[in-house]
């Protein structure tokens, strides 16, 4: 599948985010019951949230998540206890604009060629920004972490 940069990902469509420990709900024993909404707070200097097409690679749901997580562990260092959070487009849509009237911009957005620890170049084809994700509203974003972007899968599930 070949998108151009900022072309519309379809609603239909599932785009996933990596998820650190340290961003996970968890409870007194260290269970994973989901994501705090902190996960989706963007740093200081970035201007959109980063994620994974889903339907960029091929196969089966199963086979796309997997390759999602391969595909992430490329070009960043993904620790065993990390997880992946999935989500499907129109209902991120849906929830920021029957909570806050929001109309966000979810696009194919390739990222540009980076060095790979063996030296080797890498563009990620299948990157995507979500643009206009308001940074102040946590509220908001517990609603994302809780509702839409809540199916979850544990990274060393994945074999490499």
């Amino acid at each position: 599948m070949t998108l151009k940069k900022n072309s519309p990902i379809p609603d239909d469509n599932h785009i996933a985010r990596h998820i650190p420990w340290n961003k996970l709900r968890k409870d007194m024993d260290d269970n994973v019951l989901g994501v705090l909404g902190e996960a989706f707070k963007l740093k200081p200097k970035e201007k959109y949230l980063s994620a994974t097409l889903l339907e960029y690679f091929p196969g089966t749901y199963t086979d796309q998540i997997e390759s999602v997580v391969r595909e992430v562990r490329k070009y960043y260092h993904v620790k065993p206890k990390s997880h992946f959070a999935i989500g499907k487009v129109e209902d991120i849509h849906t929830l920021c604009q029957e909570k806050r009237k929001l109309k966000l911009r979810i696009v194919s957005f390739p990222t540009t060629t980076k060095l790979l620890a063996d030296g080797a170049s890498y563009k990620n084809e299948s990157h995507v920004s979500v643009k206009q994700l308001p940074q102040d509203d946590m509220e908001l974003l517990e609603f994302l972490a809780t509702d839409v972007w809540n199916y979850l899968v544990l990274n060393s599930s994945i074999s490499p």
